[in-house]
């Protein structure tokens, strides 16, 4: 698309000025030369154009499936993560709550936003609404970075609490009596968990209505006719589905 574009231009300035010499010059050899300039880059014009607009199409095409796929990762990673919530205070063990889920789901956005190749993308004008969009999209993927940091050291937290928990108890089958420093670094751990994946949902919540925004200006631009709402009420049902 940036090499279209710039071809573009290149070949719009050459056809203008070569244009504007055979119709002002009246050296019959010169308006040969840049008669045939200007029919070579003319060509070449028409197709860096149909070149650009197909890149272009093709990117659209590939945000507009991803952004889809990435709201309702985005919904579902939140809504389990509020589902987890209420379960860590009274859990003896990290294990059977779904922390690993949050890890992959955090992965699967990364991946979403990859595949819309948001680097590819080079607007002619870049303060146009479209170029505001995918300006926006960049900078969104530094959140899912984010999330996805954030997720996997969480899990590493839940892991090592269930370690720990799984060492006190064997050491009291044997009986031998834990001091209350292992005691109450495991209540500690406990609750940085606790609050950790409070602040993740936090986040992740707050970071899906950011998105939601972007999809709104992102379809009210693509297409008119199905406008946000339709489209997200059409997503929410899969996003139930799947929790």
């Amino acid at each position: 698309m940036k090499i279209n574009k710039i071809t573009m231009i290149t070949c719009a300035i050459i056809t203008l000025f070569s244009g504007l010499a055979v119709f002002f010059c009246d050296n019959e050899l010169i308006q040969s030369i840049f008669g045939g300039l200007f029919t070579g880059f003319i060509a070449s014009l028409v197709i860096s154009i149909i070149g650009y607009f197909h890149e272009r199409n093709i990117i659209l095409e590939k945000t507009d499936s991803n952004i889809k796929s990435l709201y309702i990762n985005m919904m579902v990673l939140s809504k389990i993560i509020g589902n987890i919530l209420p379960q860590i205070h009274k859990a003896a063990s990290m294990e059977p709550l779904p922390f690993k889920n949050i890890s992959r789901l955090s992965e699967l956005s990364v991946g979403f936003s990859e595949k819309m190749d948001l680097g590819l993308f080079s607007p002619i004008c870049k303060r146009g609404k479209l170029a505001r969009i995918y300006s926006e999209l960049i900078e969104f993927q530094q959140v899912l970075y984010n999330i996805k940091n954030i997720s996997v050291n969480l899990q590493a937290q839940t892991m090592e609490f269930t370690i720990k928990s799984l060492e006190l108890q064997n050491a009291q089958m044997r009986g031998i009596q834990p001091s209350p420093t292992e005691f109450e670094y495991i209540a500690e751990l406990k609750n940085l968990i606790n609050i950790r994946t409070a602040k993740l949902h936090e986040y992740v919540t707050g970071q899906a209505l950011e998105l939601e925004k972007i999809a709104k200006s992102f379809y009210g631009y693509k297409n008119r006719k199905c406008p946000w709402e339709m489209i997200k009420a059409n997503l929410m049902v899969q996003v139930e589905d799947i929790v």
